[in-house]
């Protein structure tokens, strides 16, 4: 089953990403949302993915060099927009599945897969846009569904892109296949599934990726219910903390401190005296100052480089994938774009 993810978004809309792509965005126990959502598909032997990227393409390439990754992986860049379906039409020829998944990079999929898939095919549909039920004031569903970034294709839609330009899935897309007479559905899927496009959802997904078991495989241990820490890190006795709360390999939090979760911190942090941290994530060694308070944010660990979860130390570009990336990453360059990379493999 192949996988197709559109990990154009660089995150500058919204203060709190701090121009992090948002597919790149850190999760509580080491991935990025886009790695997780890769390996959701990692049960399909022969499937392909293929990311499409039209901004930080660098950044996302080392990103996949670092995964290490075995499964076959194609990167496109656009060098201008060609919408959604416009990315498709470029995928096409490398696209092995007769029915494929389109999804956003910053998808945090929370759903089965296979279960989509058996949907999709019970429903007939040439394309099935998977999605939420909102919810009412007060809580309850209501019948208004919204698009969870997530959608089911059949090869044989492809016919219906136009062969050049920009083409958007609803606004092109969509119609041509409606007056071709194919179906156009849509499927509920549970509430947590969705783009990670606000703070709050985001917030939600840490939470969830924190207290994911994983976290005692690479070494972290629980010494309170919502709270993991890494090997040497310290605690002040009298620093308190409201998980749920990661803390890397090597942190120290020092007297009179208050995290308050969903919080993530990488290997090395070091938080001041009396310092108030609320709703961060910080994967890189920063040390916020005594007396500091910082809320709702991504903290980058510098100016110069402000993606530090994505790059491992020393590696950049296309000589990070060339030492540490899998054979089966390949590069491709798509029409307009700037010269395409040597592909590797």
């Amino acid at each position: 089953m192949d996988l197709v993810v559109l990990a154009g978004t660089i995150g500058s809309d919204v203060g709190w990403a701090r121009g992090y792509p948002r597919p790149l965005l850190p999760l509580g126990d080491g991935r990025t949302l886009m790695a997780a959502l890769l390996e959701r598909f990692d049960t399909y032997p022969d499937a392909l993915s293929a990311i499409c990227a039209n901004g930080h393409a660098d950044h996302i390439e080392a990103h996949l060099s670092v995964l290490g990754r075995q499964k076959p992986l194609i990167l496109l860049e656009e060098g201008v927009p060609l919408g959604t379906a416009g990315c498709l039409r470029k995928c096409a020829p490398h696209l092995k599945s007769d029915t494929f998944f389109l999804a956003g990079g910053s998808v945090w999929l929370a759903d089965d897969p296979q279960w989509m898939l058996e949907q999709h095919r019970i429903s007939g549909n040439a394309i099935t846009a998977f999605c939420t039920q909102s919810r009412s004031w007060n809580g309850e569903s209501t019948r208004r569904l919204t698009p969870a970034g997530i959608y089911c294709c059949e090869r044989t839609a492809l016919q219906h892109i136009r062969s050049t330009g920009y083409f958007d899935l609803k606004e092109q897309w969509v119609p041509a296949l409606r007056k071709a007479g194919l179906r156009v559905g849509a499927i509920a899927v549970s509430p947590n599934t969705g783009e990670v496009r606000t703070w709050p959802r985001y917030a939600q997904v840490l939470s969830d990726s924190i207290s994911s078991a994983r976290l005692e495989v690479q070494g972290f241990r629980s010494p309170a219910p919502g709270v993991w820490i890494g090997s040497g890190a310290k605690i002040a006795a009298t620093a308190r903390i409201a998980g749920p709360v990661l803390l890397g390999r090597g942190c120290v939090v020092e007297s009179g401190a208050l995290l308050v979760g969903p919080l993530v911190l990488g290997d090395g942090c070091r938080i001041g005296a009396n310092a108030l941290l609320e709703r961060v994530v910080a994967p890189g060694k920063i040390a916020f100052p005594k007396g500091a308070a910082v809320s709702d944010r991504v903290v980058a660990s510098s100016k110069a480089s402000p993606f530090p979860v994505v790059l491992a130390e020393g590696c950049r570009g296309s000589k990070a994938l060339r030492r540490l990336g899998p054979a089966a990453l390949r590069r491709v360059g798509v029409a307009g774009s700037r010269t395409p990379r040597k592909s590797v493999g």
